[in-house]
């Protein structure tokens, strides 16, 4: 094991209402976690558009958090607009990209092609632009990263942070990465942002901007032009998934169940976890731990009614009786939901 690591139940990884999970890391990574997430941050539902890099999006999403808190320029994107002449002379050359081989390989599995190197450098973009943008000194960002390793049943937690630039760090932005291992031994990687609720503050339009100068203007996009008869294609309908039918969870903790393929949180799993958490604390951890996320909340609750539904045809009961004593196992659990047992649909003679 390595030297000064240690576990650390930690509470709120999936908002303020989840339970505490088990997180590896050294005493000081350890607390910058904790002190984050006390801060209302947790991690992300949000997933990253189809064809779009996770790892970007997710650091996108964290810079505007930090954005919205007020902790940096809210114009910082106006260094993409900067010819590379400019940008070698201001300071942001991408010679200060990181090589693979000196960030890749300390990570907790190893960090797949160049993510977190890239992921430092515009870091340090962030920091310059904020030097030139307000004179005082330029701030040292380093980058948490929260780590979910899916190995066969196994599952864990590592939190480490990594510094964008040597010197005393002044800030610590996190990201969430889930890794799970494919056939080859190999693991497989994708990335989500933390967020959380903060006061939106307006941009100081007074600081003066000579240091920076304007980007030039984009050329026009070039028109492009459908024929009249053209169509667009219907998407094919994916077949329904029928694998949940044999899945067994009941030797999953709810933590490895979330993190499970989503199309498998079906039938008696998806009851087994509506008994603990509402509707929205499932969407949420399952968004939160699996790289595949469900398109929002009503999912869940179709889900939940068709579980249902089949577990009263399977046992013989009433859909009434199941569905009251899930509400009462929410109830006994503290869980917060808004769940009412409709008996109109079961008791009406219509």
């Amino acid at each position: 094991m390595e030297s000064g690591l240690g576990c650390r139940f930690v509470g709120g990884l999936f908002g303020s209402n989840s339970p505490p999970a088990p997180v590896w890391g050294t005493s000081n990574d350890l607390n910058l976690l904790s002190e984050a997430l006390a801060a209302d941050l947790s991690i992300s539902s949000s997933v990253a558009p189809e064809g779009s890099s996770e790892a970007s999006y997710a650091l996108q999403a964290t810079i505007s958090h930090l954005q919205k808190a007020g902790r940096i320029p809210a114009d910082v994107e106006k260094i993409k607009g900067l010819s590379d002449s400019q940008r070698e002379a201001l300071g942001f050359e991408l010679k200060t990209l990181d090589p693979a081989t000196s960030i890749q390989h300390l990570g907790k599995p190893n960090f797949v092609n160049q993510n977190i190197a890239k992921v430092l450098a515009i870091l340090r973009f962030v920091a310059r632009y904020q030097e030139l943008k307000t004179g005082s000194k330029r701030p040292v960002i380093q980058v948490g990263v929260v780590t979910l390793t899916v190995d066969g049943f196994k599952t864990h937690f590592r939190a480490q942070t990594f510094k964008a630039a040597d010197g005393t760090i002044t800030d610590t932005v996190w990201l969430y990465r889930w890794c799970v291992m494919d056939g080859n031994g190999a693991y497989e990687e994708y990335w989500r942002a933390f967020s959380g609720h903060v006061v939106e503050q307006q941009a100081n339009t007074n600081v003066p901007m000579a240091d920076v100068p304007a980007p030039a203007p984009a050329p026009a996009p070039t028109p492009v032009h459908q024929p009249a008869s053209a169509t667009v294609p219907k998407p094919t309908r994916k077949p329904r998934h029928t694998a949940y039918l044999k899945f067994e969870h009941d030797h999953l903790s709810d933590d490895e169940l979330f993190a499970s393929r989503p199309e498998l949180i079906q039938g008696d799993a998806i009851i087994r976890l509506a008994r603990n958490y509402s509707n929205t604390d499932i969407f949420e951890r399952i968004n939160a731990a699996t790289p595949r996320g469900i398109k929002n909340v009503c999912v869940i609750t179709k889900r939940l009614t068709h579980a249902i539904e089949a577990a009263a045809e399977a046992s013989g009961r009433s859909v009434l009786e199941i569905r009251q004593e899930i509400v009462n196992a929410k109830n006994a659990n503290g869980v917060e939901h808004s769940a009412v047992v409709d008996t109109s649909r079961y008791t009406s003679s219509e």
